[in-house]
């Protein structure tokens, strides 16, 4: 059922980020913003876009002229909880695992304290689905006190998501019309 589910949403994506995806990417921001406090002692991990996923450039655009610290996440092997190595608005990336941009391995890496985990779909109940393969699930449960906020488009809401066994509930979700907490 996720599966399908998965694909479903997958497509219902890419047609939301071909009408809305920029504007989407300001909206969010502005919602990060205004929910979510952040000290001068946090460090927050953000997601390379990929895809049709939702652009968090200008919340990191932000957090860097704020001075806050900033992580970018790296796969290290499958199965793995994610690794994540310090960041900042222009460094230089290779291509990682799956083609996704990370920072280089010789980067610090540093533990956040404020996750923001990126989505396919996603319920009120703050459930999402992702790519199916366990990475954020697995690298949450390793991490204690870190605040895990899922993102991503208003429209992927679904009524229920199926829930198993090593699923992660988030923190909260902001998306570019709504925050769930």
């Amino acid at each position: 059922m996720k599966k399908s589910l998965r694909n479903q949403a997958r497509q219902r994506r890419r047609e939301v980020h071909k009408k809305k995806g920029i504007e989407a990417a300001a909206l969010l921001a502005d919602n990060f913003f205004n929910n979510v406090k952040i000290s001068d002692d946090d460090i927050v991990a953000l997601y390379s876009p990929f895809g049709s996923e939702l652009d968090i450039y200008p919340i990191a655009v932000k957090l860097q002229s704020s001075g806050v610290q900033m992580v970018l996440p790296c796969v290290l092997k499958e199965a793995a909880p994610l690794l994540f190595r310090r960041w900042h608005v222009g460094d230089n990336m290779v291509e990682g695992t799956f083609g996704i941009a990370e920072p280089v391995a010789t980067t610090e890496a540093v533990k956040p304290t404020i996750m923001l985990v990126p989505l396919l779909a996603f319920d009120k109940h703050r459930h999402r689905i992702g790519y199916g393969r366990g990475y954020y699930d697995r690298t949450i449960k390793t991490i204690t006190d870190v605040k895990t906020i899922g993102v991503g488009y208003a429209d992927m809401q679904l009524e229920q998501v199926p829930v198993e066994a090593h699923d992660v509930q988030l923190d909260m979700i902001i998306t570019d019309d709504k925050v769930f907490t």
